[in-house]
C-alpha cells in the first residue's frame, strides 16, 4: 500500500467515524459510527465465541464508514425506499468505499458470518437504545419500538440458538421504556 491510499483509506476511517447516529431525534448521550462500528465488531467476537475471520472483525468496523459522504439514513427511511433505491444506495456506499482504497469487507462475508454482522448491528442498537431509556430518554421509544420489531421478527431464532444471548433473550427483547 502507498502513502496516498493509505491517506485515503485514513480520512474515510476519521470521518466516517466522527458520523454521529441517531441525528434525527434527541439523545442524552451522543454515539459515533466508530462507537457503534467498535461495539458491533466485539459483538460479533461474542456471537462467534471468540472465534472469528478478520474479514467479519473488518467488515464490522467498516459497515457504516460509507456515511461520511452519503450521510445516516436512519433505518426506517431505508426500508421504505424502493428496490431500485436502495441498490443505487448499496451502489454509492460501495463507491466511497472504492474511492477510498477499501476492500469491502461485508462484500467478503460468508451467509453466516453476513448473519451475525445483522444481528450484531441491530443488538447494538437495542443496547444503545436500553441506555438511553436508562438514562431516561424518553424520545427514545420510537427507536426502541423498531428495533423491538426487528428483534422478534429476525432475531428471534438466534436468540434461541445462541448460548450466548439465550440468558439475554428476555431482557433484549422488551428493550425500552
Amino acid at each position: 500500500m502507498n502513502a496516498r491510499s493509505a491517506h485515503r483509506q485514513l480520512c474515510l476511517v476519521l470521518r466516517g467515524g466522527a458520523t454521529r447516529r441517531f441525528h434525527s431525534i434527541p439523545m442524552l448521550t451522543q454515539q459515533t459510527v466508530a462507537d457503534h462500528s467498535a461495539n458491533v465488531a466485539w459483538l460479533c467476537a461474542l456471537l462467534n465465541q471468540g472465534t472469528l475471520r478478520a474479514e467479519l472483525l473488518l467488515a464490522a468496523l467498516q459497515h457504516d464508514l460509507p456515511e461520511a459522504d452519503v450521510g445516516d439514513l436512519p433505518s426506517p427511511a431505508k426500508r421504505r425506499l424502493s428496490a431500485e433505491m436502495r441498490a443505487a444506495l448499496a451502489k454509492l456506499e460501495r463507491g466511497v468505499l472504492a474511492r477510498h482504497d477499501h476492500t469491502d469487507y461485508v462484500a467478503a462475508l460468508f451467509k453466516q458470518e453476513l448473519r451475525t454482522l445483522k444481528v450484531a448491528d441491530v443488538l447494538e442498537g437495542l443496547l444503545r437504545c436500553a441506555h438511553e431509556a436508562q438514562l431516561g430518554n424518553s424520545h427514545i421509544a420510537v427507536v426502541a419500538a423498531r428495533y423491538r420489531r426487528r428483534s422478534n421478527s429476525s432475531l428471534a431464532s438466534l436468540f434461541r440458538e445462541s448460548t450466548i444471548l439465550r440468558p439475554w433473550a428476555p431482557g433484549m427483547i422488551w428493550v425500552g421504556p
